[in-house]
């Protein structure tokens, strides 16, 4: 009796991309595929779900995204794609029911396709043997864990990685997942002697890409190789330039340094600079000395820090107004961030530039759209500004800032939590600085002829 010949994915699709291999291949319960346009990522992986569903008896296999008219736009339409490609495929299908956007295969498999718009209807979802969660970047953190813990298999999820997001720092290198980057260059195919083959995108579409890497830097880290970054639509700060920049700043002891605090129980942030008294004409000049970072130091011990750092500056001190109000961190009830900078320092009332110590300063911090205003003004009509290249921290923050994206107001700063690699801490001191001392950019602004 001849052996019957074992099913492969070949039998049932030409063409197959190293993305589809990766995923085949895994055996880690998450799957984390992060890539650029193009690199066939949600293609791939939906040959994949067509693939198990056809040669695993009875399994359930459910595809979500963010919003019904992204899933169908999206993975439905390539679904649909992958079906037609495949005869082997469609013989396997035995109906689609439209309303329920759910395949039955012949074999007892289900391949569904669905939205959730909270956790509690995520977790209500019921359990699935393979889960896939297509462009994840967009989704809300707590549907997908809600998912996650309902899937028995595995996990597979995509994403362009336009910014820094929860997947970065919760999932990925975390025990049981797996990570793979593609982009582009993914999109050959793979021949029977795993030599990479013909192309899988269009001519037009490769132009179009490759176009990114010297007309769009962004949109080339991000759409054209894969990798984080933030494109310019998304940046909060559009006129940041980091060479024009970041270079060797002097300290002049002949001149006041100011200090602007950002204050965190988690981590202490603040930075040093020296500035002109006025910041409107040919010969201002803000240049940013030193940044001060200290995760869980309280007020004290980080001014005494400072102070061994500039032991004979005069000091005048600004920051987060919101410093006023007490905080369950401190020693006492009396205690709020910015009397302890005063005492710590043993500062005078005209040296402290706060609201609550003079009119001449506002005693809460500017809303989000005033602050963009101002940075990008500041960023793109000081004639002298600088930021010492010592200052990594406010630098990258400069750099990767981005809009929110979910708020109502556009100009929102996207921020993590209070001590993430996406806090903004240090870009917090330096929105507070301008407000103190460039006050004249808040509306425009420039120099002056």
């Amino acid at each position: 009796m001849t052996a019957q010949k074992k099913i492969t994915e070949r039998d049932f699709y030409k063409l197959l991309s190293p993305v589809f291999y990766s995923n085949l291949g895994a055996v880690a319960d998450i799957v984390i595929n992060q890539g650029g346009t193009s690199s066939t990522k949600t293609y791939s992986i939906l040959q994949l779900a067509g693939f198990i569903c056809s040669t695993q008896k009875g399994v359930s296999f459910r595809v979500v995204g963010e919003s019904y008219p992204a899933l169908s736009d999206g993975a439905m339409n390539d679904f649909a794609d992958v079906l037609r490609s495949s005869e082997m495929l469609q013989r396997q299908i035995k109906q689609f029911n439209k309303n329920e956007k759910t395949y039955h295969f012949k074999n007892g498999s289900k391949l569904t396709f669905r939205t959730y718009d909270s956790e509690g209807s995520a977790r209500s979802s019921g359990k699935v043997d393979y889960l896939y969660c297509n462009e994840i970047n967009t989704w809300k953190k707590e549907i997908y864990l809600g998912l996650e813990d309902r899937a028995k298999i595995r996990t597979f999820i995509d994403y362009n990685s336009t910014h820094h997001f929860w997947v970065h720092d919760e999932l990925i290198g975390e025990p049981n997942t797996v990570f793979f980057v593609s982009n582009f260059m993914s999109a050959r195919a793979v021949k029977k002697n795993k030599k990479l083959g013909r192309w899988l995108i269009s001519q037009k579409t490769l132009r179009r890409i490759l176009s990114y890497k010297d007309g769009n830097k962004f949109r080339w880290q991000v759409y054209g190789l894969g990798r984080t970054g933030v494109i310019d639509s998304d940046r909060w700060l559009h006129t940041f330039d980091l060479e024009s920049v970041r270079k060797k700043v002097i300290y002049n002891p002949d001149l006041p340094v100011y200090l602007s605090f950002d204050f965190n129980i988690g981590q202490m942030v603040a930075i040093a600079f020296q500035c002109s008294e006025r910041q409107t004409d040919r010969h201002s000049f803000f240049y940013v000395l030193r940044e001060f970072v200290e995760p869980n130091m309280t007020i004290k011990p980080f001014c005494i820090k400072i102070r061994h750092a500039y032991p004979t500056a005069r000091f005048l001190v600004t920051g987060d107004q919101s410093g006023i109000k007490r905080d369950p961190g401190y020693s006492t009830s009396k205690d709020n961030a910015i009397a302890q900078v005063k005492e710590a320092f043993g500062l005078q009332k005209r040296q402290m530039l706060f609201g609550s110590y003079n009119d001449k300063y506002p005693k809460k911090n500017p809303s989000y759209f005033n602050s963009w205003l101002q940075c990008n003004n500041f960023l793109s009509g000081h004639p002298n500004f600088a930021v010492d290249e010592s200052c990594t921290l406010l630098l990258s923050d400069m750099g990767k800032a981005m809009k929110d994206g979910k708020s109502k107001d556009d100009f929102k700063l996207y921020k993590g939590a209070g001590d993430s690699e996406w806090a903004m801490n240090a870009l917090d001191t330096w929105r507070y600085a301008l407000v103190a001392k460039a006050s004249a950019y808040q509306k425009g602004g420039g120099v002056e002829d």
